[in-house]
């Protein structure tokens, strides 16, 4: 087996990968939109971190989202925003803190608050200790502060779509039995399946699409429509995938379930592991896999022999 034809071989493997991973990154995306995890998340953070009674506020948490500031930013009346500006968070607390106060600056009004041991009061006071009387200090150390809670947030999130990426990651590769080594077999065996292969490579790295979907409106509700778009998209984005890898030739899924018991009663083992390595893969995202097919793709650009045509 030559060199280039090993490569092709990696090529289509990746490709495969490519799709499932696209397909699997759109179903987190929806399972998201609809589930509203972004937004849960900023505001579980925010709890922490702005719990507390400012300026005698006795419930600082639904002040804070009741404010127009960040009302703008809510995609209806009772919904939650799932990003929040460092400047505007600034702003808003900066209004709770004194709006019943009677200092005369914001630093002022800070150190007349009561002294409890409630999280936000407790920072404030040590970010005005810190400012040494100049405001501007304090304002661009409290949109930093914030701009960390911001941070721990998008970890929650990142974790939690990562956990999901996985689940749905083994509900792909089982339900279309994405098997690894049989894709090997096959690809190695099977040059004109292999050749079709990497036409469908060629049209997936031309693109930009790394399996994000977008999907906005304006109207009051947007969130339900958010969610219903991004469902849709994922299954568009499946179907047209699946459609490319069978159109391909590509043996996907199972034509029964006497398939299925035999291929684990059989070689339980090599499909056990063939499945296993497809839903690492499959889990590693689509921008991962899109990334290492344009260097592939790039360094069997450069493996042509001079006066050779690239293979379709």
């Amino acid at each position: 087996m030559s060199g280039l034809h090993t490569l092709d071989i990696l090529i289509g493997l990746f490709t495969v990968f490519l799709l499932f991973s696209t397909i699997c990154t759109a179903i987190v995306e929806a399972i998201a939109a609809w589930r509203g995890v972004r937004s849960k998340n900023l505001e579980s953070a925010l709890k922490e971190f702005i719990s507390g009674n400012p300026a005698g506020n006795n419930n600082v948490v639904t002040q804070f989202y009741d404010h127009p500031l960040i009302k703008s930013l809510s995609k209806n009346e009772d919904g939650r925003p799932s990003y929040i500006p460092a400047k505007t968070f600034r702003q808003v607390i900066e209004s709770l803190v004194m709006g019943a106060n009677a200092g005369s600056n914001l630093i002022e009004s800070i150190r007349q608050l009561p002294d409890d041991k409630t999280n936000l009061t407790g920072i404030l006071k040590t970010l005005a200790n810190e400012a040494d009387g100049d405001e501007q200090r304090l304002r661009l150390a409290l949109e930093s502060h914030f701009d960390a809670v911001m941070d721990r947030a998008s970890g929650w999130y990142k974790r939690h779509a990562q956990n999901v990426t996985y689940a749905v990651a083994v509900v792909l590769v089982l339900s279309f039995n994405v098997d690894t080594l049989v894709l090997v077999k096959q690809l190695s065996s099977n040059p004109e399946v292999l050749q079709k292969l990497l036409t469908v490579t060629e049209e997936q790295v031309k693109g930009d699409d790394k399996g994000s979907t977008s999907c906005t409106s304006k109207s009051k509700e947007e969130e339900l429509k958010e969610a219903t778009c991004k469902t849709e998209s994922a299954q568009q984005i499946q179907h047209d995938a699946v459609n490319s890898l069978i159109s391909a030739g590509v043996s996907i899924g199972w034509n029964d379930w006497d398939e299925f018991y035999d291929a684990f009663h059989s070689h339980w083992l090599a499909k056990i592991a063939g499945l296993l390595i497809s839903i690492i893969a499959v889990s590693l995202g689509a921008p991962f896999w899109f990334d290492i097919l344009q260097r592939f793709m790039q360094i069997r650009a450069a493996g042509q022999k001079p006066g050779t045509p690239e293979k379709p």
